[in-house]
């Protein structure tokens, strides 16, 4: 492959960057550097610090660096590229860490994924990151990108799974159903409104 052998140095590598829907895929030095135009997308530098925990790439490029496995990023809000997250590849030459392989999402990425399988259209599905800030939702998506959950949700979904009827920020009583991701530590929830599950059959 390509990427494999260390081709994206050289100008054809512009053909590593593919760019799809609401997601991006490209290579990075170790420094966070793209490497590809000399552009500096996602650089890893103070500007990142602030966003803390796992939620800015300069965390999460340690990390893949330091364990040569893939890293899932939090929310991140950055000037350049205001909420996304980051899936970070470490690309392996001679046992060594050559470079990045970068995957970054949109929020309207993610609730593509996860309302194409979503069988009714009424219910609400939530994904939240480790610091319990909103990923995605189905119900007024952009109102509420990068805001931190309601206290009532993050205080029912402390635990691997469970179940809780609380109301949603639009009113009305929700049975919520929840389960943390072991890859990433995302909670993704679905909301039933209760009239509908409480309606005849």
């Amino acid at each position: 492959m390509c990427l494999k052998q260390g081709c994206y140095r050289h100008d054809h590598a512009r053909l590593a960057i593919a760019t799809l829907h609401d997601v991006q895929l490209f290579p990075r030095s170790q420094d966070g550097v793209m490497s590809v135009g000399g552009y500096k997308a996602f650089n890893g530098g103070d500007r990142s610090a602030r966003n803390g925990g796992y939620g800015n790439l300069a965390g999460a490029d340690r990390l893949a660096i330091e364990h040569r496995s893939p890293v899932i990023t939090d929310l991140i809000s950055d000037p350049i590229r205001p909420n996304l997250v980051a899936l970070e590849v470490p690309i392996l030459t001679d046992g060594k860490v050559d470079y990045l392989l970068t995957l970054g999402i949109s929020p309207k990425g993610v609730l593509d994924i996860l309302t194409s399988e979503r069988r009714n259209s009424e219910w609400l599905l939530l994904v939240t990151d480790n610091n319990n800030k909103i990923i995605a939702r189905s119900w007024e998506n952009d109102r509420f990108i990068g805001q931190k959950a309601s206290e009532e949700f993050i205080r029912n979904t402390q635990g691997k799974a469970g179940s809780f009827i609380a109301s949603a920020s639009e009113g009305g009583p929700v049975l919520n159903v929840y389960r943390r991701s072991d890859l990433s530590g995302w909670k993704v929830a679905a909301g039933i409104p209760l009239p509908e599950l409480e309606a005849p059959i």
